[in-house]
Order: structure tokens, then C-alpha cells, then sequence
């Protein structure tokens, strides 16, 4: 991959990038996705910021070569921190980091979300978590997909401030499911989805077997039930007939 090819996963994100936005990506890496932003016309400037000085000078180095020193800031910081109000930035991107990683970000950003209307979140596992943060923190889900790249698979979530309940049904055993699977990639189920879940759920069968041999069984019970129920949620999912 180079600056001016992205990988299949930053391809997505940058999907739901919307035409105009004045984007902040959070550990940028190399200044991939900016670069790419600002060149294809979808936004219209950027902060590309990262806690690391070695790629954050990898991407001015690679912002340099293209001359968009002029409409991309990069920026040493920590998370959300990095961003300042005089910035403008409308749409924030956190991508390839953890779903605990990117909430807890989020958690510790409340003051510089304060004038950001549009979240672009990739997590590389734990989405539920995300989605639990949107739902409970005023940030309407507005669409989600998820691809496959190299044996390995992601989610893109998209929220704007808004009503959390929306994507949501009333009946809160289909919230459970929802919150876990994702309430937009339900709809389509496409080939990523169902090996994503088929091996989730194969993994979770794995691990109840093991904790059938624990020697305190009623200290694992709990446990159990939790990931009993999420192997019964993903074969009612699995059941259905996939796109």
C-alpha cells in the first residue's frame, strides 16, 4: 500500500467520508487516509495526528511529497486530545485500533467532540462496545459495513449526534442482538458477516469446553450463560439465508 492506493479496509472508511467534511484522523499511522481524503476531493482539509513519532513524521514526510502541507495538519497527541476547537473538524475517523481502545477515546474526548457532527469508526474487534457507547452517549448509528481483507475481517460504523435508540428495535432480546451484530449489517448478512460470526461462534463453543472442565464449575456458570446466549443469538442469525 502507498499514499495513493489504499488497502482495501481504508478504502471502506474512506467510503463514508461525506463530500465538504473537515476530517481529524486519530492515529493516522502514515497519513494514508487524509492524503487520499483531501486528493479525491471528499474533504476539504484534515488533521492527521498520532501519539507516535515515528509515523507521524512518516506522514509529513508522505503529506510533503504531495504538497498538501497546506490543507493537511499533522499533530502529535494522544487520542481526541490532539484536536483543538479552532480546528473545524466536523468529522472524526478512528480506525485499526481495538473497540475498548476507540471508546475509551471517545470517553476521554468529550470536550473536543463538542463541534464534531460525524464519527467514522473502524474497530479490528469489539464493536458491541462501540455500539453500546454511541447508544448511551447521544450518537445516532447511521450505517455499518463490513469487508474482508487478507483472512482478516472489519467493521465500519458511522454515527451523527443524534437519537442512540434510532437504529434500535423495542424488544430488548433483539437490542442484544443488534448491539452485537450490528443492527444495519443484520439487514444484509453478506459472505464477511456470516464467517465472521460462524467462527465467533466456534470459538465461543471452544472456550464453554474448556470451562466444562474447570474444577469450580458454579465459579464459571456465569460465564457460560453469557456465552451460551451469544451461540444461541449467532445460530438464530446463521439460520437465515445470507446475500
Amino acid at each position: 500500500m502507498n499514499k495513493n492506493h489504499l488497502s482495501k479496509r481504508l478504502f471502506a472508511v474512506a467510503e463514508h467520508i461525506p463530500a465538504g467534511a473537515v476530517i481529524a484522523d486519530i492515529g493516522t499511522d502514515h497519513g494514508i487516509l487524509p492524503i487520499y481524503a483531501v486528493k479525491q476531493g471528499t474533504a476539504v482539509s484534515a488533521i492527521a495526528s498520532d501519539v507516535n513519532a515515528g509515523p507521524l513524521e512518516s506522514a509529513r514526510n508522505n503529506i510533503a511529497a504531495e504538497q498538501l502541507e497546506s490543507r493537511i495538519i499533522t499533530r502529535a497527541g494522544d487520542g481526541l486530545q490532539a484536536l483543538k476547537k479552532e480546528d473545524n473538524v466536523d468529522t472524526v475517523i478512528i480506525a485499526g485500533m481495538g473497540g475498548a481502545l476507540i471508546t475509551s477515546m471517545l470517553n476521554e474526548g468529550t470536550c473536543p467532540l463538542q463541534n464534531v457532527q460525524r464519527l467514522i469508526l473502524q474497530p479490528n474487534l469489539g464493536a458491541e462496545e462501540i455500539r453500546r457507547w454511541l447508544l448511551h452517549n447521544h450518537w445516532q448509528l447511521t450505517s455499518e459495513s463490513i469487508i474482508e481483507e487478507s483472512g482478516k475481517i472489519y467493521e465500519i460504523l458511522t454515527a451523527v449526534k443524534g437519537n442512540g435508540d434510532k437504529p434500535y428495535s423495542d424488544n430488548m432480546e433483539r437490542i442484544e442482538a443488534e448491539l452485537l451484530f450490528g443492527p444495519f449489517l443484520l439487514q444484509k448478512k453478506n459472505r464477511a458477516f456470516v464467517k465472521k460470526w460462524s467462527r465467533e461462534k466456534k470459538q465461543w463453543e471452544t472456550i464453554i469446553s474448556e470451562l466444562n472442565k474447570a474444577e469450580e464449575p458454579r465459579q464459571v456458570a456465569a460465564k457460560k450463560r453469557e456465552l451460551q446466549k451469544k451461540i444461541n443469538l449467532a445460530e438464530e442469525v446463521l439460520t437465515y439465508e445470507t446475500s
